[in-house]
């Protein structure tokens, strides 16, 4: 899968994580699979480091998620179960993000290792091929449509002083001759 495919299979897995996670933290979460994409991807540009190696693997995505784990234990100031759970959420985004890229290379062709090296078996699905513009703009698209639609269903809690505004202005304008 390309950039546009990883994008899109992550506004999918941050759609998701809104849902099921709302408030200040869910956003935050669901925001960690679109910015963390592309991160096994790293592999390209660190040498000695096949493509879709160690980064392509069930233990980077909980390594991901253990990085973002310690990164909001370090960053938040919350004390008691409001840390634990920002942490607990943070790990939870970090896995989706590695996995949800995962998925997005086990549809190639070329497949993934993702128990290497436990299982050195390669698993693929084979039903596109990583370069095809098609199905990585569709899943761009889909992504897209996703977090467009979950905005559209919150419109009362994503900016209600704009919401106010333009009430206001509507109000203003509607009184207003013709």
């Amino acid at each position: 899968m390309y950039l546009p495919g990883h994008l899109g299979l992550g506004l999918l897995a941050g759609a998701v994580l809104a849902v099921r996670y709302r408030g200040g933290r869910g956003t935050v979460a669901a925001s960690a699979p679109v910015v963390l994409a592309t991160a096994p991807d790293i592999d390209i540009y660190l040498a000695g480091i096949p493509h879709r190696g160690v980064t392509h693997t069930a233990w980077a995505a909980l390594g991901l998620g253990a990085a973002l784990a310690v990164v909001a234990g370090l960053w938040t100031r919350r004390r008691g179960t409001e840390r634990t759970a920002t942490v607990t959420l943070a790990f939870v985004a970090g896995v989706v993000a590695g996995l949800t890229h995962l998925l997005g290379d086990v549809v190639t062709p070329m497949g993934i290792s993702p128990f290497h090296p436990v299982v050195s078996t390669t698993y693929s699905l084979n039903l596109v091929a990583a370069r095809n513009p098609d199905v990585n703009l569709a899943l761009l698209c889909g992504g897209g449509l996703a977090v467009g639609g979950l905005l559209v269903c919150r419109r009362d809690r994503v900016a209600p002083g704009i919401r106010a505004r333009l009430d206001t202005r509507q109000a203003i304008d509607g009184d207003r001759p013709a």
